[in-house]
């Protein structure tokens, strides 16, 4: 999904830039569409490209863990361990979506996202995570209601990344995030490396990134 490789959720969006935190932005979007394709509207058709789409997830998964330059003998070990937690998220996107109200989705949407795909970072108030949350609901409601035709083309019109202008801090007042690009990348591959991670600049290359439906 070219979408979730727009930079605006790394630079704005302050998606960290690590293997895990871009995955699950990918798989966020795969999910949009997964969720269609379930669908009773989308018949046995839509059944069997879910599956495609799966397995494409997969093989481009894969090709991102080998480049790494991890030894060949543990890439299947990690990919094991990234559907684990591929499918641990989905499922928790999925639950968010029982609630009753609106109000309610939206919370536990949130809640979801600033642990899969916020990995907790506690910099963030709640107003740039909700933001976040409402772009995701409002697209997959466009997901479910476009046209079958278009859909099954793979022509999806998504929306621009959210507006993170002017973020509330939790205190109300407006969210002073005075880092500089510069620091915010220094301390992400900090945090990254610290951590064991490998952190990869690449957003704004156009190959390594992309999973055509």
């Amino acid at each position: 999904v070219h979408q979730s490789n727009l930079p605006q959720f790394y630079r704005n969006g302050k998606v960290r830039r690590d293997f895990k935190s871009k995955h699950m932005l990918l798989s966020l979007h795969v999910w949009m569409v997964h969720k269609r394709l379930i669908h009773p509207s989308s018949g046995d058709p839509g059944k069997l490209v879910q599956e495609s789409l799966f397995d494409r997830l997969w093989e481009d998964t894969l090709s991102r863990i080998r480049s790494q330059g991890l030894p060949e003998l543990t890439v299947n070990s990690h990919l094991t361990n990234v559907q684990k937690y591929t499918f641990s998220s989905l499922m928790g996107f999925d639950h968010a979506f029982t609630f009753e109200t609106e109000e309610e989705k939206l919370d536990e949407l949130g809640g979801e996202l600033w642990r899969k795909v916020y990995m907790k970072n506690e910099k963030l108030p709640v107003d740039h995570v909700m933001r976040l949350a409402k772009y995701v609901r409002d697209e997959k409601e466009m997901v479910m209601n476009l046209d079958e035709e278009l859909f099954m083309k793979g022509q999806i019109p998504w929306a621009k990344p959210p507006n993170w202008n002017n973020v509330l801090s939790d205190d109300g007042s407006v969210f002073q995030d005075d880092e500089t690009e510069e620091e915010f990348l220094r301390r992400q591959k900090e945090e990254i490396e610290k951590s064991g991670g490998v952190f990869i600049d690449d957003i704004d290359l156009e190959e390594g990134w992309k999973l055509a439906l």
